[in-house]
């Protein structure tokens, strides 16, 4: 136990510098419509090369940035990437496409995430449906607060996707109390679906 106390340190002193010496990276992974082939959005993904741990998976330094706060400033360094590719795609006159950012709960639950959104939005000049902003099933507890927030990014236009949806607490009376464009099952809802 002690071990992995050490090793979790260490990490997060390493993820501390990692924007600065410009470790992470965000990786566009496409979406395609299975009725036409076409790619009709991207998900962005963050990955962290290390020089001492190598690449290290999301599911191990997310939580780390979590618990220690550095998520505000890793998604805020995501959020500005996946800004400035939509420009560079949208300047470039290539088809219009939405990419998906991965929100944390800390993040949305921040009571200026939706301005911050609207402001990154028109600092770089994109247009606001082109951006996903992805919750996850958590970032939904706390209804007020939610749906205010889940109201205003719709007023900017950026879609709403629920990553993970379904396991955890939510039930579907949220498919209507809140303004969501998409909604992403969990696989335990269709991992025996053959039997």
């Amino acid at each position: 136990m002690n071990d992995l106390i050490q090793d979790e340190e260490l990490m997060e002193s390493h993820l501390r510098r990692a924007i600065e010496f410009d470790e992470l990276k965000v990786y566009y992974q496409p979406q395609v419509d299975l009725r036409t082939g076409h790619i009709s959005s991207f998900e962005a993904l963050l990955s962290w090369n290390n020089k001492k741990f190598g690449f290290v998976s999301p599911g191990q330094f997310i939580p780390i940035a979590e618990e220690s706060g550095l998520i505000h400033s890793i998604g805020d360094w995501v959020l500005d990437q996946v800004c400035m590719q939509l420009k560079e795609w949208q300047d470039k006159r290539f088809r219009p496409v939405r990419i998906a950012v991965n929100i944390s709960p800390k993040q949305f639950r921040m009571e200026s995430f939706a301005k911050k959104v609207k402001e990154k939005i028109m600092w770089y000049g994109i247009v606001p449906s082109s951006l996903e902003v992805e919750i996850t099933e958590s970032a939904l507890t706390s209804m007020n607060e939610t749906l205010a927030t889940l109201n205003k990014l719709k007023e900017v236009g950026v879609f709403i996707s629920v990553d993970d949806f379904g396991p955890g607490y939510s039930s579907l009376s949220y498919l209507k109390q809140y303004p969501i464009d998409i909604i992403k099952i969990d696989r335990s809802f269709i991992q025996d679906i053959e039997t």
